[in-house]
């Protein structure tokens, strides 16, 4: 928790138009610490081309539902896998793992 509460949330979103991966982010619809409208109005204006996805739940969606956000996560991830090749390594050059 000593991340989050220290993290400078205007210096993130100030930088955030740098970003050129897609993001996506999750609301959760009775989410007590963060309101879903305070969030969509930041979400907007720094990250525009972000997807927003809605889930009925409150703050630590991630905890309750694992498999949901693991199945968000790996489908985010094929998605990118289809939109960005990575070239192939040159013969004898090191890969990640060998």
């Amino acid at each position: 928790m000593g991340f989050m509460a220290s993290a400078d949330l205007s210096v993130i979103n100030a930088r955030a138009g740098s970003l050129l991966l897609p993001m996506s982010f999750v609301l959760g619809s009775r989410d007590p610490w963060v309101p879903e409208h305070r969030l969509r109005r930041i979400l907007a204006g720094s990250y525009p081309r972000a997807k927003v996805v809605r889930w009925d739940g409150g703050h630590v969606l991630h905890e309750v539902e694992p498999l949901r956000a693991a199945n968000l996560v790996l489908n985010t991830l094929r998605a990118l896998n289809n939109r960005y090749v990575v070239p192939a390594a040159e013969p004898g050059a090191i890969s990640p793992g060998g």
